[in-house]
């Protein structure tokens, strides 16, 4: 493991950058293609409004439906229409940044972004929150279209003309906080804490927590409804079933940082452990690893996961989204498809999920600049571009060494680079200076500066200064 000091990388004309986020069509000197979140002024607040309140058949699992993904530049949606992009830009959706996704039986969308909460109807995009309220860790819409928020704190549950709030004390007094929420095909609601799961019969919550005399303890991180009443619930080491009462626990074979869950219709459980891709038959205990060979997504660290009502798994990572559908993998980018970016935070997939189209074919872009040092170009050192996220402390060669994506180049004696053959995407810059300390290109509040480059044009940075 290599750490090495933050460095930092500037335009020369920072000046302009407030011009930048705001009209993007004006030519500078030092462009950097970085999207921000413009939000619409806030108007009455529109309570959330249930149009049906009949429980769905089981039977509309498997009808065709959209299935939408939530990144940290806007939302993007799949339906018989084809692909469709939503951002704070071009819709009434108040935020880009997107956390978490989810669809109701009557085909509305709801979204948690850094906002707060939106709902899709008719009339496009409404809140479904005051900013107020804070941002919930988990949405749901129940099988009578009545919305959940979890917050860290307390649970609301929004209804047709009032909103119930359950407190930490009436949920799971001796929790510290809620970690996500989560509904059964039988249409219990369950709510995750960071050692129990907790069930709401429609008039009180029914806490259950792992047993904390076997075995290490362990932190609950996410949370899936598995067949009938079955609740699958992951952490870093490993899965824990609550059926009838009783938990049962499965060590995966590896451990490390988990981000999502899902269980499919045949009943496996897939997680997104230490970036990778496991899945578990609970029929045979067996632990299958999708992260290497043909059997992986190619989508590099998975962020996000979903299956539908026919069966299919999809997974959602830094580097695109995959569809599995049997053996066999269907992969999108931004180059390939209208994604909004290419790291995917949240899935979300109404019934049997849509129609895979073919994939688009767009012309590559490139990146173009110059890198300066005390006023003078600095020429003849490393600078490396790639896909993926970032961090001061890697491992490997360099901080892109296992990127999904990777390119090197080295500055001519002015200083200049170009990276040619680019697909449209979002990439990150790095230089290596003199004294072998790596730069990256930051943004204000020192994290690594994605840089946009569309399908056929050059993205020119001009000036890069280092300091």
């Amino acid at each position: 493991m290599k750490r090495q000091p933050v460095v930092k990388l500037e335009c020369e004309h920072k000046n302009l950058l407030p011009l930048i986020l705001v009209v993007a069509s004006i030519l500078l000197s030092c462009r950097v293609s970085v999207r921000a979140n413009v939000s619409p002024v806030k108007t009455a607040i529109a309570r959330f409004m249930p149009v049906q309140q009949t429980p769905v058949p089981d039977a509309s699992l498997a009808a065709p439906g959209e299935a939408c993904f939530g990144s940290a530049f806007g939302l993007t949606c799949l339906g018989q229409s084809g692909w469709r992009m939503q951002t704070s830009q071009d819709s009434a959706l108040r935020s880009d940044r997107i956390f978490d996704l989810a669809f109701c039986p009557d085909q509305r969308l709801v979204v948690s972004h850094a906002l707060g909460v939106d709902v899709s109807g008719v009339e496009g995009w409404q809140p479904a929150d005051d900013e107020s309220m804070g941002i919930p860790v988990g949405v749901l819409c129940d099988f009578q279209n009545r919305l959940w928020l979890a917050y860290e704190d307390r649970i609301e549950l929004l209804q047709a003309k009032d909103r119930v709030v359950f407190d930490r004390e009436e949920v799971a007094a001796d929790q510290p906080l809620f970690v996500d929420l989560t509904a059964t095909s039988a249409g219990d609601i369950w709510v995750l804490t960071p050692q129990c799961v907790a069930r709401y019969d429609g008039k009180k919550w029914q806490e259950n927590c792992i047993d904390r005399q076997q075995g290490t303890p362990v932190f609950l991180k996410a949370f899936a409804a598995g067949k009938g009443h079955q609740i699958w619930v992951a952490h870093d080491a490993g899965i824990l079933r609550f059926e009838n009462g009783k938990w049962q626990a499965f060590r995966a074979p590896l451990s490390g940082t988990l981000r999502d869950i899902a269980v499919d219709i045949s009943g496996h459980v897939w997680l997104s452990m230490a970036g990778r891709l496991l899945m578990f038959d609970p029929d045979t205990a067996d632990w299958i690893d999708f992260s290497a060979g043909e059997r992986s997504p190619g989508v590099g660290v998975v962020n996000a996961l979903a299956a539908d009502g026919q069966g299919r798994v999809w997974v959602g990572g830094e580097w695109g989204l995959a569809i599995l559908d049997g053996e066999r993998w269907t992969s999108y980018r931004m180059d390939t498809a209208a994604l909004a970016d290419n790291a995917l935070s949240s899935i979300a997939v109404m019934g049997g999920g849509p129609a895979l189209p073919a994939a688009l074919s767009m012309p590559m872009g490139a990146i173009s600049g110059r890198i300066i040092e005390a006023d003078l170009p600095l020429g003849g050192v490393a600078v490396e571009l790639c896909a993926g996220y970032l961090d001061s402390v890697f491992y490997g060669e360099t901080p892109c060494a296992d990127k999904p994506l990777r390119k090197r180049v080295v500055t001519a004696r002015d200083g200049r680079f170009v990276f040619t053959d680019l697909p449209a995407g979002r990439y990150y810059i790095l230089v290596q200076d003199n004294q072998g300390v790596w730069a990256w290109l930051e943004m204000t509040d020192g994290a690594a500066r994605p840089v946009l480059v569309r399908a056929g044009e050059e993205t020119a940075l001009g000036d890069l200064l280092i300091r």
